[in-house]
């Protein structure tokens, strides 16, 4: 009589148990979802691209762009960086160094996704880049030339020219026309625009705007001054209110100025910590296995490196915040 052969359900069980262990499936999943992320990425970018030439297309647009116009910067978080870098040096008066930056911060980043992978942190290999990429945006932005600051630098001088210019003129509109061809930019291109809204509009109503749209003490200070002045207050007194505002912004710019200079030496001493504890951090996980192993395959080791390499960030941009001159409310 035929017989069915013995089935060691057991023995599949452990077969299963011993391929499919953690060790073995974790990696696998890992790698899986990398691969799918830059899949999914590659197609976003394919799709700008593809959204672009159609774009051109449309316009009558034929001539090919530069390839940072096809590729990386394309995707809103490397876009945001590359125009974010860009403003900068070109208030640097550097933009030639534009592609240098840009492709070498890339660079980097890449070389930590390879360094991450190779020490088998997949999420961290993510993760990371990702985050340097949001830092240094914030960083650039912190690093930017503020409005506000060049403003309340210019006044003083500004004020001066307003007092000199009111013994000639006695209309509101000549006198801020005059005034901003005495100034530099930023706030001669300020001043030419409201001269230019008074010629069509109510001076008093265009100098409330003024005060409003840029919310400052010191503009609000100028502003009710000068109305006052169109209000028949006596030009005697005007000038005097004007020489007394002026007196107090010198004051509080040179106070700002003074405070920055006092930071400086501790500014020093923290980024050469910071460089320092970088270098020496970087050196032992290169040159020392233990340590190697220490940082990247035990959870303390994890913590203890994202937590240096995280102070290491946040003494950067608290140094950067230091060296500003803080604006007024």
């Amino acid at each position: 009589m035929f017989q069915l052969p013995d089935f060691n359900m057991s023995g599949l069980k452990n077969q299963l148990s011993n391929i499919f262990t953690m060790d073995k499936v974790l990696p696998v999943i890992i790698n899986g979802i990398l691969i799918i992320s830059v899949v999914i990425c590659a197609m976003v970018i394919l799709n700008l691209i593809n959204e672009k030439r159609m774009r051109d297309k449309l316009h009558g647009k034929t001539t090919k762009k530069k390839a940072e116009d096809v590729f990386l910067n394309r995707v809103s978080l490397f876009k945001r960086f590359y125009q974010n870098l860009e403003f900068f040096l070109i208030e640097k008066g550097k933009e030639g160094l534009l592609d240098i930056y840009y492709y070498g911060f890339l660079g980097v980043n890449a070389c930590i996704l390879i360094g991450f992978i190779v020490v088998k942190q997949y999420f961290l290999a993510i993760v990371i880049p990702l985050f340097l990429l949001y830092i240094a945006n914030k960083i650039i932005k912190m690093l930017a030339v503020d409005l506000m600051e060049q403003i309340e630098e210019q006044l003083p001088s500004a004020i001066d020219h307003i007092i000199r210019i009111s013994s000639k003129y006695g209309d509101m509109k000549s006198i801020i026309y005059e005034t901003a061809r005495s100034c530099d930019n930023p706030l001669r291109e300020i001043l030419e625009n409201i001269s230019r809204k008074m010629i069509s509009g109510d001076a008093e109503t265009v100098l409330l705007q003024f005060g409003e749209e840029y919310d400052n003490v010191w503009i609000n200070s100028l502003v009710f001054t000068l109305i006052s002045y169109m209000e028949d207050a006596s030009k005697t007194t005007t000038i005097e209110n004007l020489r007394h505002l002026r007196n107090i912004l010198e004051k509080e710019n040179r106070l700002k100025k003074s405070r920055v200079t006092d930071a400086k030496y501790s500014v020093a001493i923290n980024y050469f910590i910071a460089v320092l504890a970088s270098g020496a951090g970087l050196l032992n996980i290169v040159l020392n296995p233990k340590g190697r192993e220490f940082f990247f395959s035990s959870f303390l080791g994890l913590i203890c490196f994202l937590l240096g390499y995280g102070a290491v960030l946040g003494t950067i941009m608290l140094n950067i915040k230091m060296t500003r001159v803080k604006k007024s409310k």
